[in-house]
C-alpha cells in the first residue's frame, strides 16, 4: 500500500478521525460517552480556591492570636482580624463550588434522560 492510499474500513465500522474521533471531529465526550466517563471537572476551581482560602484564613488567625510560635507573623493583630474573614470567604467559595457541581450534574442527568426517551 502506498503512502497516499488508505486501508478500507470494515463494513459497519464508524468512520474515525486520526485520534479516535468521530467523522465530524467530535471526541468521545461529544459522541455520548457512558455515564461517569469523561465528566468535566465543573466547579473544581471554586472548590480549590475555597480550600486555599480556608487554610490560609485558619493559619493567619492562628498566627494573629500567637498560637503559631517561631513565625515572623506571630502576634500580628491584623492577622487575627483578617484571618477569619479570609476563612469565611473560603467557605463561601467551597459552598459555591459544591452548588455549581450539583447544578451541573442535574443538567447532565436531565440531558441524558431527555436523550434516552
Amino acid at each position: 500500500m502506498t503512502a497516499g492510499e488508505q486501508e478500507p474500513q470494515a463494513q459497519g465500522a464508524e468512520a474515525q478521525g486520526p485520534h479516535g474521533q468521530g467523522p465530524d471531529g467530535a471526541g468521545p465526550r461529544e459522541q455520548g460517552a457512558a455515564a461517569g466517563d469523561g465528566v468535566p471537572l465543573t466547579g473544581w476551581l471554586w472548590l480549590t480556591g475555597g480550600l486555599l482560602g480556608l487554610v490560609l484564613g485558619v493559619l493567619w488567625t492562628a498566627q494573629g492570636l500567637d498560637l503559631v510560635h517561631d513565625s515572623v507573623l506571630s502576634g500580628v493583630s491584623a492577622l487575627a482580624v483578617l484571618g477569619p474573614v479570609v476563612a469565611v470567604a473560603g467557605l463561601a467559595l467551597m459552598v459555591t463550588g459544591v452548588r455549581v457541581r450539583a447544578r451541573f450534574k442535574q443538567r447532565l442527568a436531565a440531558q441524558r434522560d431527555g436523550a434516552g426517551s
